[in-house]
């Protein structure tokens, strides 16, 4: 390969030069580039683009080489070869053309064989104070020179957007174009072929569209009991409704989009209240349950009950009425007495929840806290009860495995007493002739175990993305002990295995000496709690842990499923009364 005394081969052969920041960079780009196209991604460092692009065909470009792929060129000292351009619809540059001598001459040549670019350029006025030398760049464009240059070269700008208002990103398209290569106008045409199927369908009372169920909650950021919530409730609908599901995409998990059930879904963004005026026919919003606080996604709420919607918010939990902090007055913190002191708006609270047509809380304390505000609510029950066990082969059963589930904590509020009680835990277990293992519910759980140390304790099973599987694991094991974790009580309460719930050892914001919606759910299925690790170690060696009641979560089970039905009766009728 020719080299450039211009390019920093040292820099870029290893990975500790490619920042993180990156892939949220090309999933950005990716927005503007349909997916199934042969793309080349020159300067691909880490590969992003591959995932977000979902490029039918991936082709890697670099100074070095990345993997046994990749197609290596110094774009300073050689042009791409024309054979390589024969296979591509696309070439992709992020964050690569400030590092080039002649930015101009590399795009001429792409656009004279009609091919589209994707890129990035980060112009003088968007980084006024950045050293460009020191950065290795070699060119200064300012915007509109930038514009001028690619339009020498032969392209147009389609698009332009600004990218953490640091640099723009374009899409560009040939002035030149070759037919196997116009996919942009390809795909105009087959938008205009979709239109008049739809329209001619329309026509003859054909269409097969459903009508959508948009649903929002603390969805797409990988918390194990909050997926579990969205697969069933997805799995509860999907038959009669097509789903539209809101998620705040600036805090969710990269690659959300890829899971089951959102790859079957449209994904909005929790402030974008467009679904309402869009023409697919919106039947019903619902807040899909956890605990989530009242006013969540007040938005989608104000916005359906404006355009007559049915508004449901399902399977959640309503705030005590009076907080009560039950540590000694010695240790109460300022944050605590302030919780202590807060009342709340109960008028507004009874004026808000009456606008859902239908309110299915998850437990007795809720349903008394509706019945004192004067608000009719339905005691259901938690979606994740709904949730099927994964039937992965690779998974063994373990009667000795004990399942230990530690909620992540901020670490300026755990003392080392925590760790150390932890550890007991783990090795009373142990020494009982349990085979204890760690099973994190969100990439917050693996991370706190790692700062603290605990996962040097015992093995970590790893698979909160899948909550299928982790309620396998619990399935078939011998024992299940929740630190602070709620789904981890409700995943493991349909099976026949012991369980129980031990309060965090360590002071909690709210005063309490446990978590309230823990504390509910366990007084409502006869599930045990334990106050102490010295207590659990005890009962676990007396043979006195036991499974939730049978006869009581079949029950919520049984009231969850009449919830479902009521809510689908609601939209339909709904649906008629508007002639839809």
């Amino acid at each position: 390969m020719s080299k450039s005394p211009v390019t920093d081969y040292a820099r870029w052969s290893t990975d500790e030069h490619l920042s993180p920041k990156w892939a949220e960079r090309a999933d950005f780009v990716a927005r503007f580039v349909p997916p199934g196209l042969t793309v080349m991604d020159i300067g691909c460092g880490g590969m992003q683009f591959e995932h977000s692009s979902k490029a039918k065909t991936y082709i890697p470009v670099d100074v070095v080489a990345r993997d046994e792929r990749t197609r290596v060129v110094d774009l300073n000292a050689a042009e791409l070869p024309d054979e390589w351009l024969d296979e591509v619809e696309l070439v992709s540059f992020l964050g690569v053309l400030e590092y080039l001598l002649e930015p101009h001459e590399v795009l001429a040549k792409i656009a004279r064989r009609g091919i589209a670019v994707a890129c990035t350029y980060k112009s003088l006025e968007l980084a006024p104070n950045a050293n460009r030398r020191a950065s290795g760049w070699v060119n200064d464009f300012s915007s509109s020179e930038f514009r001028a240059m690619v339009e020498r070269a032969g392209f147009h700008v389609a698009r332009r957007v600004l990218y953490k208002n640091n640099q723009h990103v374009y899409l560009l398209l040939p002035l030149v174009e070759h037919d196997d290569k116009t996919w942009w106008k390809e795909t105009e045409e087959k938008k205009a072929a979709r239109r008049a199927v739809k329209r001619e369908a329309r026509r003859h009372g054909q269409l097969d569209h459903k009508p959508v169920l948009l649903v929002a909650g603390f969805y797409g950021r990988g918390n194990c009991g909050d997926e579990a919530l969205f697969h069933c409730i997805y799995e509860a609908f999907c038959d009669d409704y097509d789903i539209y599901v809101a998620v705040d995409e600036h805090g969710a998990f990269r690659g959300f989009w890829d899971w089951y059930p959102y790859n079957k879904c449209k994904v909005i963004h929790q402030t974008d209240l467009h679904a309402f005026s869009a023409k697919r026919t919106i039947a019903g919003f619902m807040i899909g349950g956890g605990g989530l606080a009242i006013g969540y996604a007040g938005n989608f709420v104000v916005s359906a009950r404006m355009r007559r919607v049915p508004n449901f918010v399902a399977g959640v939990d309503l705030p005590e009425l009076v907080q009560q902090p039950q540590v000694d007055p010695e240790d109460m913190t300022r944050g605590m007495a302030a919780r202590a002191a807060r009342k709340l708006d109960t008028a507004f609270m009874s004026a808000y929840l009456g606008a859902f047509d239908h309110l299915m809380v998850r437990t007795e304390r809720s349903l008394r806290v509706a019945s004192e505000i004067g608000v009719e609510a339905f005691l259901g029950g938690d979606w994740a009860l709904r949730l099927i066990a994964d039937n992965a082969p690779e998974e063994v059963p373990d009667p000795k495995r004990a399942v230990i589930v530690l909620r992540e904590f901020a670490l300026e509020i755990i003392p080392f007493t925590y760790v150390q009680q932890i550890e007991h835990l783990i090795a009373g277990l142990r020494e009982q002739g349990w085979n204890p293992v760690l099973l994190p519910f969100c990439p917050e759980d693996v991370r706190s175990a790692k700062e603290l140390g605990l996962d040097k304790l015992a093995p970590t099973s790893e698979h909160w993305w899948n909550p299928r599987r982790m309620k396998q694991i619990m399935a078939e094991s011998g024992l299940v002990v929740s630190v602070g974790r709620l789904h981890a009580v409700i995943f493991a309460a349909p099976h026949d295995v012991p369980l129980c719930s031990l309060a965090p050892p360590l002071k909690l914001p709210s005063g309490k000496k446990s978590i309230s919606k823990i504390d509910s759910i366990c007084a409502d299925w006869e599930i045990d709690q334990f106050a102490d690790v010295d207590a659990l170690l005890q009962a676990a060696a007396d043979g006195r842990l036991r499974p939730a009641s049978r006869e009581k979560v079949t029950a919520a089970i049984e009231r969850l499923d009449e919830s479902i039905r009521t809510m689908k009766r609601i939209m339909q009728e709904r649906y008629e009364e508007k002639g839809l």
